[in-house]
């Protein structure tokens, strides 16, 4: 029988780990989308919102569109990411803000014990994703050294371009706005 090393098991088990937390998150996608998720508790409409359960009125706000399709696109796209192993560095990327957005929505939202409960449940995913962006580091540490390598754009980069920029930013933001106004005034009066 052949042995297996430490370093294969350690590749297996973030092969798991990429795939479960890609199942987990086309779970709670299609639960999403089939209403097992972000459901509308129609008690909710006749209860005043001072008397309110947070957790099931934060559940009824974000059933609202476009938020629960961005979410679902979004922890779909993640999941996606993470199942190839050529992308898999960017879906825990990906996954990172999802999973912290979970968190703080649930800390947030959830009665006591059900927030324990979930965030330590969440922070699992959370270390999970951080043992494969460890586990990819190698790739990681090449790309940042590409992306922080010195370019020389060409550019005389002095403190006077450095300050004409937010204005710049705001005069074109300005002029788009105007036009933006315009095309919206003259779309309503047709």
């Amino acid at each position: 029988m052949k042995k297996i090393s430490k370093g294969q098991l350690w590749e297996y088990f973030i092969l798991v780990s990429r795939y479960w937390l890609a199942f987990i998150l086309i779970f709670y996608s299609i639960a999403k989308l089939t209403g097992f998720q972000f459901y509308m508790d129609s008690n909710l409409l006749e209860t005043k919102v001072k008397d309110a359960n947070l957790f099931k009125l934060s559940w009824f706000l974000a059933d609202h569109e476009p938020f629960k399709t961005f979410i679902v696109v979004s922890q779909i796209s993640a999941a996606l990411f993470l199942i190839f192993k050529r992308t898999a560095v960017i879906g825990a990327f990906l996954v990172i803000p999802i999973w912290l957005n979970i968190l703080i929505w649930d800390v947030s939202f959830m009665d006591r014990i059900m927030a324990i409960q979930f965030g330590f449940r969440i922070s699992y995913y959370i270390i999970l994703t951080g043992l494969i962006l460890w586990f990819y580091r190698d790739k990681i540490i090449i790309a940042y050294k590409s992306l922080t390598e010195k370019i020389n754009s060409g550019l005389n980069r002095s403190v006077l371009l450095y300050i004409s920029l937010p204005i710049i930013g705001f005069a074109l933001e300005y002029i788009i706005g105007k036009i933006v106004s315009v095309i919206l005034t003259i779309i309503y009066r047709l």
